[in-house]
């Protein structure tokens, strides 16, 4: 896997990039065109004094440049806690062992084998959940790019590659790239931004019926409303980054309620999710 991610940042890398500060340029660009083309019907114009009265529309330059600036250094601040999770998670999995003892020493000696078992099997639900999500997001990303290549929107690497990451977070993620996609292809005319639409109706329809199924079959199924639950309860509780993390942590709480609850207080035997 990480040959394969490495030959893709060598051969597309500087392409995707390129795009994505593309991107970013016209971002001030395709909102003022989305706020034009909504003033000229009558409904679009309310919307957007609506928009623009409660701040979600800068009004401004100086006031679209300050969330700019907000925005850029959110963004750092979030490669930065990336990187930091990354760093401890490469030091964690190359000696798991002194991290799992450690941990085991919290619990009653005769309890230390049955929560051994448990992490271990949250670390495969895990595990398989990563490899099918990573599954998942490459072919999003590879359909969407081919798709808004051969419509011609603009940039579709970098759109690709966005409707790739949100694949990690079930149901609202390949609708916040829809949506961001279609503002794309609305700056350049409703008939592109129609197209676009189209394009991610079928990819989902794709996603939903044929690959996920195929997946999930050999990785981890979780139930919609688990997994909605989920994003909801960590958005309210810890904030909105929470949610990219809500589907892996709503695998792991099954795994340990399935084992430590209904195996062992109930007396149910194969009740982990996924078997």
């Amino acid at each position: 896997m990480a040959a394969i991610l490495g030959a893709a940042l060598v051969l597309f890398g500087q392409g995707i990039a390129a795009q994505a500060l593309g991107l970013i340029d016209r971002i001030p660009e395709i909102i003022a065109t989305f706020k034009e083309r909504l003033s000229e019907s009558e409904a679009g114009a309310r919307a957007v004094a609506l928009a623009e009265s409660s701040g979600m529309l800068a009004g401004g330059e100086a006031q679209f440049l300050g969330r700019g600036l907000g925005l850029i250094g959110s963004t750092f601040g979030a490669i930065a806690n990336l990187l930091i999770v990354v760093f401890f998670a490469v030091f964690m999995a190359a000696q798991p062992r002194p991290y799992v003892e450690g941990f085991l020493y919290l619990f009653a000696r005769n309890k230390r084998d049955r929560v051994r078992e448990v992490m271990h099997e949250i670390g495969h639900v895990l595990r398989r959940w990563l490899v099918g999500q990573s599954v998942l997001a490459v072919c999003v990303a590879l359909l969407t790019g081919i798709g808004l290549a051969l419509l011609g929107a603009p940039f579709p690497f970098a759109l690709a590659l966005f409707a790739g990451l949100m694949e990690f977070i079930p149901y609202i993620g390949p609708f916040i790239a829809a949506i961001a996609a279609i503002l794309v292809g609305f700056s350049e005319g409703p008939q592109l931004a129609l197209y676009v639409a189209l394009l991610f109706l079928a990819i989902q329809m794709i996603e939903s019926y044929v690959l996920a199924p195929l997946v999930q079959h050999r990785a981890v199924y979780l139930p919609p409303a688990v997994v909605l639950f989920a994003q909801v309860l960590m958005g309210v509780i810890v904030g909105a980054r929470a949610v990219a993390v809500a589907t892996p942590l709503a695998a792991a709480v099954m795994v340990a309620l399935s084992m430590l609850y209904v195996e062992d207080a109930l007396g149910e035997k194969n009740a982990k999710p996924g078997s």
